[in-house]
This record gives structure tokens, C-alpha cells and sequence, in this order.
């Protein structure tokens, strides 16, 4: 949920707006239930990092196939890996919002990572292309959230 921390029974969750004046202090509170569920392969994925990704909405693009939006990064990485064994809590305090944007998890079991293509500044810890053969789709996994918009009045 994201909310702001003058209002924090107030919030919105995933695929949400959350309507905020400008340099209003914002919190995001993630509740995580890891899973106890088998891959096909056989193996429980264990949590070991969260990584808060932000990003600004600047409305249509000039190219629809452009594949990078502006000003995304990832501005938090925290280290679960401790807490992955029964469900809990992460509040993040995030910079005080001064513009149309949003803000997504990305989370892995830590197995495969590495820079992004856009550098380390914008994504240290990105997931790494997989060799042609042979693939194993469960030799890491990831999880990505939809966002939560944010709307600046």
C-alpha cells in the first residue's frame, strides 16, 4: 500500500492513484506471504530481495516502441533474505512527491542478477538474459508488482 505519512489509514494498493499535493511525504508498506508452493522443478523459491522501483509518468510517448521510460530507476534494495520464512512487513519511507509518477517491487530468490543495460545508477541488480541452451527458467525467479500511480496536484 502507498500512502502518505500525514494520512497513513489512507492508501492505495496495487494498479491505484494515489492523489497527493505536491512535497507530500510518502510511505509504501509491502506485505509479503513468501510461498511454500513447489516449482515444476521441484524447488520453494526463497525471497531474498526487494527492489523499489520509481518512475515518472510524463504522458504518450512519441515512439511506441521506445523501450526505456524517463527518470525509472531503482532508488531501494533491501535485503529479505533473513525474513523469508513466514510473512512480514517492509515500510519504506520514499522521497516526498513533487510529480506524476508511480512506484513497482521487483523481488528475486538472488540466484541470477547483475547491472542492468542502463548501468548500475538505474538498475544495479537487474535479472540476466538466459543462455540459449539450456534454458531453465527456474534457475532464478523474479517477481514483478503492477504500480501504484502517483498523482501530484
Amino acid at each position: 500500500m502507498l500512502r502518505a505519512t500525514d494520512q497513513p489509514q489512507t492508501g492505495v494498493t496495487l494498479g491505484g492513484t494515489l492523489t497527493v499535493a505536491s512535497g507530500t511525504a510518502l510511505e509504501l508498506v509491502v506485505d509479503v506471504t513468501p510461498t511454500t508452493t513447489p516449482t515444476s522443478r521441484g524447488t520453494t523459491p526463497r525471497l531474498a530481495h526487494l527492489d523499489l522501483i520509481r518512475g515518472r509518468v510524463t504522458g504518450p510517448v512519441a515512439d511506441r516502441d521506445e523501450q526505456r521510460a524517463p527518470g525509472t530507476r531503482v532508488v531501494e534494495m533491501l535485503d529479505v533474505t533473513d525474513r523469508s520464512d513466514s510473512p512480514f512487513r517492509v515500510v519504506v519511507p520514499l522521497e516526498p512527491a513533487t510529480e506524476d509518477g508511480y512506484v513497482r517491487l521487483r523481488g528475486s530468490d538472488g540466484q541470477v542478477h547483475g547491472v542492468g543495460p542502463l548501468g548500475a545508477e538505474i538498475d544495479p541488480r537487474a535479472p540476466q538474459p538466459y543462455p540459449l541452451s539450456p534454458a531453465d527458467p527456474w534457475a532464478d525467479t523474479w517477481l514483478y508488482t503492477n504500480p501504484i500511480y502517483i498523482s501530484v496536484r
